[in-house]
């Protein structure tokens, strides 16, 4: 499902790629979704565009469409990307975006990295946009 809304003055995203890429047609319509105002803009997908490690094969499975889509995504003020799939926890810039990867809610944790199950609490001001993200273990 792709589908996107504004609650609170901030603007959802959700961009289903658990193809490992997105439907061709969405493309005509990313930047008409991102293009509202809101004091803040989150999208969210399954697969992270890029493997942060690069070791775990949990990424869009084309990188000249993962380069179309950042491109759409910073161009339209994206301020954080949420991603799932790699059953661990990552935060890092991705383009100047802020994102993070959470996979800890109810799958099977990755054992190499001792990062158990966990969410993730984010708290948005929506009058000025500003947020904090924090990781809540619950293991």
């Amino acid at each position: 499902m792709n589908f996107s809304f504004i609650y609170q003055n901030t603007l959802f995203c959700f961009l289903d790629s658990s193809s490992g890429g997105l439907e061709k047609e969405l493309y005509g319509v990313i930047d008409s979704w991102l293009s509202p105002s809101a004091a803040l803009k989150i999208v969210i997908t399954h697969y992270p565009l890029i493997d942060p490690s690069g070791v775990q094969g949990g990424s869009f499975s084309s990188r000249n469409e993962v380069y179309k889509l950042l491109g759409m995504l910073v161009r339209g003020g994206t301020d954080l990307l949420f991603f799932g799939d790699i059953h661990s926890y990552y935060h890092y810039s991705l383009a100047g975006v802020d994102s993070y990867i959470s996979g800890g809610g109810g799958a099977m944790p990755r054992k190499y990295d001792n990062i158990g199950r966990h969410y993730l609490k984010i708290s948005v001001n929506s009058a000025t946009g500003s947020y904090s993200v924090e990781r809540k273990d619950v293991d």
